[in-house]
């Protein structure tokens, strides 16, 4: 994975001179020899016209470090455009090379965020889906590797860019001379079909993206039939995902029959279509208190689990909800082995868990009510 290190340069420390930035940053390339530096400044020092360019440069003098300046986006943007920004600037990096492999592919738009099971897992399973087509996955943005792997999309014939990636994967395509692919972000079924069908036919593999989508998806649904057939009926969630995330995931879990009255956005900018066709109760951007208000509100109506970001800990515990950790940020759910959520396989992983999560409250309940029965 990264390591990533900070100046600890807080604003007070670098208004007057940038002196103290410029030997911080020196130090961390003589003693750490990152393979990349990020200058980032606070939004007042960038309000006042804070010369991080100047700095860049003088610091690219004595290093074969890429180093990179970035706009802060504290004041007006969203957190997913602060993700997207950083790429965004590496892919101003990468350089263009003449041959290439005609089945290498770059994959952008992974929300790799943790280097455990279940984000390892998406990039195993998303990979091996395009593997199982043919293809060669040089380059994925981001898949917790290192920024030599990163530049190896100079060399992708493809680059197939998911929704996360969509601020900057068509001009990386553009850059380095790689056909671009727009897929979907594969979450469940329907969504991992579509994701197949998109880059079957970018990439000449249709048939065979085809045959792939047809075998999984009869596989899937043989397991997912008693499931559906005695339980999903009987489970309602809410939802609290980024804005490409939150839609999908209503898809994919409507699709088997999971009722989701309700759904927040954890975005509040460049939202997609798609989130106006939701069914229940849409919160954009949400805060916290208003958050718990719904979430409240939710459970009295049935909800039984929060499935998502782990922003919710405090919002469920308080609507006396479970809370199904998914996602970014997931703070209190561990994984040693692979537990993806992307993929055929990620959603069986999805629904394993949402399903035993609402096993275990019906447990509680019946539990509950003996207990209290057995006191009166």
């Amino acid at each position: 994975g990264h390591r990533v290190c900070t100046t600890d340069r807080g604003p007070a420390s670098v208004l007057g001179s940038m002196d103290p930035l410029r030997s911080s940053a020196q130090a961390m390339l003589d003693e750490l020899h990152p393979a990349a530096l990020f200058l980032l400044p606070f939004a007042v020092q960038q309000a006042m016209g804070m010369d991080l360019e100047g700095v860049a440069a003088e610091l690219a003098r004595s290093s074969n470090t890429h180093i990179l300046t970035l706009q802060s986006l504290a004041l007006d943007g969203d957190w997913l455009d602060g993700w997207a920004t950083v790429f965004s600037a590496l892919a101003e990096r990468v350089p263009s090379v003449p041959e290439r492999h005609p089945d290498s592919v770059c994959l952008a738009g992974l929300m790799h965020t943790r280097d455990e099971a279940d984000d390892v897992a998406n990039v195993q399973g998303v990979t091996g889906l395009l593997d199982a087509l043919g293809l060669t996955v040089e380059s994925v943005w981001s898949g917790g590797g290192t920024v030599e792997q990163l530049m190896r999309a100079a060399g992708c014939r493809h680059l197939v860019g998911l929704p996360h990636a969509a601020p900057f994967a068509s001009g990386l395509a553009t850059a380095v001379g790689a056909r671009f692919c727009d897929a979907t972000l594969p979450v469940g079924l329907s969504g991992t079909t579509e994701f197949l069908r998109a880059v079957g036919g970018a990439t000449g593999r249709a048939r065979e993206a085809e045959q792939l989508a047809r075998a999984e998806t009869r596989r899937c649904a043989a397991l997912l039939n008693n499931f559906v057939s005695t339980m999903a009926d009987d489970i309602s969630v809410a939802l609290l995902a980024d804005r490409d995330m939150a839609p999908a995931l209503h898809g994919a879990l409507t699709e088997i029959g999971i009722d989701v009255p309700l759904t927040g956005i954890l975005s509040a900018r460049s939202l997609p279509e798609s989130i106006s066709t939701l069914s229940g109760r849409v919160a954009v951007d949400p805060s916290f208190p208003a958050w718990e208000e719904l979430l409240f509100e939710a459970a009295q109506g049935g909800v039984q689990m929060v499935v998502g970001s782990g922003l919710s800990e405090v919002a469920a515990h308080k609507a006396g909800v479970d809370l199904v950790e998914l996602g970014f940020p997931s703070a209190n759910t561990h994984f040693l082995t692979p537990a993806p959520y992307l993929g055929y396989q990620g959603f069986l992983r999805i629904v394993e868990r949402i399903a035993n999560t609402y096993s275990q409250g019906v447990a509680r309940k019946r539990l509950d009510a003996a207990a209290r029965t057995g006191r009166n």
